[in-house]
Parts: C-alpha cells; sequence; structure tokens
C-alpha cells in the first residue's frame, strides 16, 4: 500500500503538535507500508525523514509580512492557492500510484484536498486535531463560547493581523472579513463534496472534538476517535534531575491562559523556584514589560524551541503548567508531559479532562483561575505524596497512547478503507 499524507507544515518546518503527531504516525506505519508526504514549499528538494520521502510541493498560502502589497498578495493567494495545489496533489496521486489519502488538513487546504481526492477516486483520512473544521478562531471567541459552540459569526474573525499603520488597520480589517468569507465558502463547498463519496473517514483527536464536529453538521457515521501518538523516551536514555521550576511552552497568547501563569507565579512570590517560558506570540511584548516593571527575576523567556528540547525542559522541571482559558481539543502537553512523568496543570475545558483525571494524572483547575492555578502549584511543591501518586500514574498512562496503541489502529484504519488487513494480522 502506498499512503500519501498532505500537511501544511512538516518537521523540521512545524508549527506545533499536529505536526509532530503526524510524524510519529508515519515512523510507525513506514515498517509496513510506503509513506510519502506532501507539504508546503518551504525549500527547493524534497528531504528524507524517518525512512519517508518529503516533497516540499504546495503552494503556500500565508501573509509573511504587515504591508499592503503581502495583505493584497494574501487575498489574491487565498483563490489562486488552492487550484494549483489541486493540481499538483492530482498528479503526484497518479505518478506515485498511491493507494489512500491522510490529510491534516488547515486554512484553506479543506476543498482543494478532498476535490483531489475525490478526482482521483481515492479513499481518504482527514485528521482533525483542534477546531478548524468549524470556527476560523478555533473556539476563542466569547461568541463561540456564549452560543455553546454551536453558532459562529462575523465575531470570529481572526485579529492577528493587528497593525500601527492607520491605513493598514483598515485593510486589515477587510482583510479579516474577506478571509471569514472565503472560510465559510471552503466549509460549505468541504461539506458538499464529503456527500459525493463514502470512501473517507474523519478522526478528531478526542471525544470533545467528535462531539463538536457532529454539532455542526458533521456525518457521525463517518467520524472516529483515535487519540494523539506519543512519543516515548528511549530506555536507558539520558537521566534528569529536576530542577526547582516549573514550565510553560505554548503560544504567548491571552486565550492560552499565559496571564494566568504569570499572575500566579507573582503570587507565589518563591525567590527560590523559577518560571520558563518557551514560545512565542502577541504578548511577548507585553509580558516582558510587565516583568520589567514588576521587578520578577526568576522569570525566563526562551522564544521557540524544537520539540527535542522542550522535551527535555520538561524532564528538568518539576510542573508542567497549560491553563488554557478557550477549549483545547487534546492538546501535544498533555502527552508530553505523560512522556517526561512531570505533573501537569491545565484547565478543565474541552478535551484536557479525557486525558487528565484530577488529582490521578494531573490537576485540574478552571479557567481564568490565577489563584487556584498558584494552590495547585503549591500543593504540588509541598506535597510529596500527592506529586508521587501522580508520577507514578504517568507510568500507566503512556501506554493507551504508545506507537504500538495508536499505530494499529492507525494501521486497521487504514486497511479497512480499502479492504486489506493482512498488515494488521502481522502487526498483531
Amino acid at each position: 500500500m502506498n499512503i500519501l499524507f498532505i500537511s501544511e507544515y512538516f518537521p523540521p518546518y512545524d508549527r506545533g503538535g499536529a505536526e509532530i503527531s503526524t510524524s510519529l504516525i508515519i515512523k510507525y506505519i513506514t515498517q509496513y507500508y510506503n509513506c510519502y508526504i506532501l507539504t508546503e514549499k518551504y525549500q527547493g528538494k524534497p528531504w528524507r525523514y524517518n525512512g519517508s520521502t518529503v516533497y516540499p510541493v504546495l503552494k503556500r498560502i500565508h501573509m509573511e509580512r504587515r504591508s499592503f502589497v503581502s495583505m493584497f498578495r494574501y487575498g489574491i493567494n487565498i483563490i489562486i492557492a488552492p487550484v494549483i495545489n489541486i493540481i499538483r496533489i492530482v498528479n503526484f496521486i497518479k505518478r506515485h500510484d498511491i493507494d489512500i489519502i491522510h490529510f491534516v488538513p488547515t486554512a484553506y487546504y479543506y476543498t482543494n484536498l478532498i476535490i483531489a481526492a475525490i478526482l482521483t477516486r481515492k479513499p481518504f483520512v482527514i485528521d482533525i486535531r483542534g477546531l478548524s473544521l468549524i470556527c476560523p478562531v478555533s473556539f476563542t471567541s466569547k461568541f463561540c463560547k456564549d452560543n455553546n459552540y454551536a453558532k459562529h459569526n462575523y465575531n470570529c474573525l481572526r485579529t492577528s493581523y493587528a497593525v500601527d499603520n492607520k491605513i493598514l488597520k483598515i485593510v486589515s480589517v477587510i482583510i479579516a472579513l474577506y478571509e471569514y468569507t472565503i472560510f465559510y465558502s471552503h466549509i460549505k463547498i468541504f461539506k458538499i463534496a464529503l456527500k459525493l463519496t463514502n470512501k473517507y473517514k474523519i478522526i478528531p483527536n478526542s471525544k470533545f472534538v467528535r462531539d463538536m464536529l457532529i454539532k455542526n453538521g458533521y456525518p457521525e457515521k463517518e467520524i472516529q476517535v483515535i487519540y494523539n501518538i506519543i512519543n516515548i523516551m528511549p530506555e536507558g536514555g539520558k537521566r534528569y534531575s529536576r530542577k526547582n521550576r516549573i514550565i510553560y511552552a505554548g503560544q504567548l497568547e491571552k486565550f492560552k491562559g499565559i496571564w494566568d501563569v504569570i499572575f500566579a507565579f507573582k503570587l507565589l512570590n518563591n525567590k527560590k523556584l523559577s518560571l520558563l517560558i518557551v514560545g512565542d506570540g502577541r504578548e511577548m511584548d507585553n509580558l516582558t514589560s510587565y516583568i520589567k516593571e514588576k521587578k520578577i527575576s526568576n522569570i525566563e523567556f526562551l522564544g521557540r524551541l524544537p520539540n527535542e528540547m522542550v522535551r527535555n525542559l520538561y524532564c528538568e522541571s518539576k510542573i508542567v503548567v497549560s491553563p488554557s482559558k478557550s477549549p483545547e481539543a487534546f492538546g501535544r502537553f498533555i502527552l508530553e508531559s505523560f512522556a517526561a512523568g512531570t505533573p501537569l496543570i491545565t484547565t478543565n475545558v474541552g478535551g484536557n479532562p479525557e486525558g487528565i483525571k484530577n488529582r490521578e494524572t494531573g490537576i485540574l483547575i478552571e479557567p481564568g483561575d490565577y489563584i487556584g492555578l498558584a494552590g495547585a502549584i503549591e500543593e504540588l511543591l509541598n506535597n510529596n505524596k500527592l506529586y508521587k501518586h501522580i508520577a507514578d500514574k504517568l507510568k500507566n498512562e503512556i501506554n493507551k497512547y504508545s506507537p504500538e496503541t495508536i499505530g494499529r489502529q492507525r494501521l486497521k484504519l487504514y486497511e479497512s478503507l480499502i479492504g486489506d488487513h493482512s498488515k494488521i494480522n502481522q502487526a498483531d
């Protein structure tokens, strides 16, 4: 079987958990089948990754700079790029005799990916590791929450194009409205296209995302939950000593709860405890200014780091914190904390409670409760019995998301779509 993986980002040009999860799936599947990867054009030549070849052929749909010219090009590209990508994907499928297609769609890739599959009459898998098939801002809008995440309107506009120039501010609002309109046009076409075939499965990475997809009109019978795959630390590998610090790794955005991390840390007022912050985002300048103003010396910003370095920092820290205010699908930070054996404090929203059982495999707090976050940090640092209990439980959780467990589910999925179960038997 020849499997084609299509992902907007792919290592080493990864942006987050979705690409890491996809790469780990490929690493397992290549033991049994041939895998090809299509991604955006980050470089001129293909490269090898875990036994497969990555082909950078897809036309990129990004606004690189905040200027009138880049905004105009971006607006045109939203229309043109999908057509170009359909042609490139179809040609690749035919040239490499692809049997099944595995999509990791984001932004404006929904329609061109599914049309390419239908044109070539190939079965396909759509991995959904977030909420981008439903809402353009992934439920970060208050309007979404107030309407139980079943309604979305012009309150769901992206605000990441904020600029200082007055003219560009007007242009950025126009772009956001235009982008919103194109987004929902793609979603409508996507849903219509799904009705033209029954040779597909939509794979959310949590029951929460599954329920949201069904609530927003996606066919329940074609949805199957498969959790993300864990990146297990090698046996006999490097031994880590835990330092007296906590770590946050993620976007520096308000909806991610980064300010709650800062306020909780300030409230603790523990000079012997340090805080590492990994990632970047629009709140970086505000955060650094606040920390400087309040003269907090034991917080360190490390910027964006490769996943391997983040995993090492998890292993060297006592606690991982990720207090998102908006629903998470099933964040990779949960699995990374399991792999590191490091207790996690996160919020009781989205798919988080599916992975974290309160005071068993981590601690759950309510979103926006920085006082509760501070209390949970202090309790884990001072209650050795609770800390050890959670750390011991994490060792058992790893097996639920291991490459063997999740990998076999993937094999079974692919083979069910083409009616071949030979490799499942071989894996067993």
